[in-house]
């Protein structure tokens, strides 16, 4: 039975006072022009509040926080697509493509050991997780099954057989290697022919999914208060098999953002040359929706204007692509 089925004057109070926490957002956003991600982390405050108050009886509540995480997901896959054929279409070499592909791919596996490493290192020492008894009971074996699958069976499901069955279904890896393997064959077939058109078409579709992504993404704040709120009720009534695991979660917590802040922000001083503070303060905002709804989906990629180009016209600075086919015709 949903939750909306059995409406009580409890459902009735918190669905009010969550549309008076939503009035304060809206004011503090358009009045006071707050931070969008001080807001985020506001409304998480509040959500939390919002549970503690009415004793964590706001199941009601799950509604709005679950069309929320539908939207996201609804668009992640086509952004993904897209987005990896218009990145690789627009480099336009693929002795590029090769290169910037062999270092991503060597840069995210030198960070993921690091964080192996440091994760081990810091957690064997001090024995973290000693003493937490997992419950052994049928559904959570049963659960656990379903979880796994044969190496070759993992390794099978990383490349694509259907792609509008993993376009629906969200599997990211077969997005990804689809999208390449298309983007590269579109740079090839340009050495010939011109595919100007199909360059045009995956970045004007990838314009118009970034703009669905932002309307979405304006919703953040508001959302946030119901994940909050949902989330603490979940959490408070299991509140003693979570205080056993406390320590993991402090230990997850602080080497998450050691590896976000301190090696990253090593990693770019001294190996990309970017000045750390400009590089997180320009992706504070996407890794604090990330964080408050526990998703990626939600963050979309800010596009910065090439050097050289200013605002006002457009004959002034470098051409985009498109224009330059324009400009051809």
């Amino acid at each position: 039975m949903g939750a909306l089925s059995n409406i009580g004057p409890t459902a009735v109070a918190v669905w009010a006072s969550a549309v008076v926490l939503f009035a304060l957002i809206a004011v503090l956003r358009a009045v006071f022009k707050l931070n969008f991600s001080l807001l985020t982390v506001l409304a998480l405050g509040l959500g939390i509040a919002l549970s503690l108050v009415f004793d964590g009886q706001v199941d009601s509540l799950n509604l709005l926080g679950n069309i929320y995480i539908n939207l996201i997901t609804a668009l992640v896959a086509p952004l993904i697509f897209v987005s990896i054929i218009s990145s690789i279409t627009y480099v336009g070499s693929l002795k590029k493509l090769r290169s910037i592909g062999l270092r991503s791919v060597g840069w995210l596996l030198l960070t993921n050991l690091i964080a192996i490493v440091m994760t081990l290192g810091v957690a064997i020492p001090l024995h973290i997780g000693s003493g937490v008894k997992l419950v052994d009971d049928e559904s959570t074996a049963g659960f656990l099954t379903s979880q796994t699958a044969p190496l070759d069976q993992v390794i099978l499901n990383f490349f694509p057989k259907n792609i509008v069955g993993d376009l629906s279904g969200n599997r990211v890896v077969p997005i990804i290697i689809t999208a390449t393997v298309l983007a590269i064959a579109i740079v090839s077939v340009g050495r010939q022919k011109d595919v100007s058109i199909v360059k045009r078409f995956f970045e004007q579709t990838k314009d118009v999914i970034y703009k669905a992504v932002g309307y979405v993404a304006e919703l953040t704040p508001y959302a946030v208060v119901v994940l909050g709120a949902t989330s603490t009720a979940a959490t408070t009534s299991k509140a003693d098999a979570l205080l056993a695991l406390l320590s993991i979660l402090v230990l997850g917590f602080v080497l998450n953002i050691i590896q976000a802040f301190v090696v990253n922000g090593l990693l770019l001083k001294f190996v990309a040359h970017v000045s750390p503070l400009t590089f997180f303060k320009a992706v504070l905002p996407a890794q604090t929706t990330a964080f408050a709804t526990q998703g990626s989906g939600a963050p979309r990629p800010r596009r910065q204007r090439p050097r050289g180009q200013r605002g006002g016209g457009a004959g002034r600075g470098r051409r985009t692509p498109p224009q330059r086919a324009a400009h051809r015709r």
